[in-house]
């Protein structure tokens, strides 16, 4: 209060004697740069402790589930899902044990170019004219594959990275990341039966591009982020483009989920 109204005082006399302006008028113009002082101060103090408190949010909540993204025959005219597709995305839990906000942009429609499209549909005619096959898991008629020659099934391009190019890519039964990050498969034709793609890894990618996708039973692609402490690392995300047609009466279901803040244990003092 002393403080307050010294600098009052001082500013007073500093502006009668700079401008001659009368004692009442003075003292108005005072008062309101005092207001407007202490408002900044308040709000100065506000922002800090907001800004305090997302920190703290960040290093408590749970992890943020992958992006998906569906691009081409995916997605419908009016942006919704092929019916036989559907998505599923939640966050991890925080160390107060309450489920995470799962953010609004980890889901992405369309976001290809028609001349993106295009490009990949050119990349895909050159794989088709390879006559090539890949099977993982699958039991193949002689008729799926005629006129093909099978290929190695996975390469290794880096130490995170595997890949899978051919004509066709048959992939049946489980399938799991567990040695590589980022999966990769381009294809003119991929078929999954009854299949399921699991990502376990901190980081990475699955990412699934043909011309046509032949869905048979029930398929799954999902990434599971690992539980951690302090700032959780978003799940692996899912990448799925059609360029022109999905045929089959199977199911797939799109599945991120984000890793468990857990608070890290206590060692014991001595």
């Amino acid at each position: 209060m002393k403080k307050a109204t010294l600098l009052s005082s001082f500013l007073t006399m500093a502006v009668i004697l700079s401008t001659g302006c009368t004692k009442s008028q003075i003292h108005n113009d005072v008062d309101k740069t005092i207001a407007d002082i202490n408002r900044q101060i308040e709000q100065t103090r506000l922002d800090n402790d907001r800004l305090i408190a997302d920190t703290l949010g960040m290093l408590t909540a749970g992890g943020q589930p992958g992006t998906i993204t569906l691009n081409g025959v995916a997605v419908t005219d009016s942006d919704k899902l092929d019916s036989r597709i559907t998505v599923s995305q939640q966050a991890g839990l925080s160390q107060s044990g309450s489920v995470t906000v799962t953010a609004k942009n980890v889901l992405v429609l369309n976001s290809l170019k028609t001349e993106e499209i295009d490009k990949l549909k050119t990349e895909i005619k050159t794989l088709e004219d390879k006559r090539t096959y890949i099977n993982l898991g699958c039991e193949l008629a002689e008729s799926e594959i005629a006129g093909l020659t099978e290929t190695s099934a996975i390469a290794s391009p880096t130490v995170i990275m595997k890949k899978a190019e051919a004509s066709r890519v048959f992939i049946c039964g489980e399938l799991k990341l567990t040695d590589s990050a980022i999966l990769e498969v381009s294809a003119s034709d991929i078929m999954l039966k009854d299949a399921s793609i699991t990502s376990l890894n901190k980081i990475g990618s699955i990412t699934l591009k043909s011309k046509t996708l032949v869905l048979v039973g029930k398929n799954k692609i999902s990434t599971v982020a690992t539980n951690d402490s302090g700032l959780v690392l978003s799940a692996p995300a899912i990448n799925l483009t059609v360029a022109n047609e999905i045929y089959g009466d199977g199911e797939l279901a799109l599945e991120s989920k984000g890793g468990n803040n857990v608070a890290e244990e206590k060692k014991d003092s001595k």
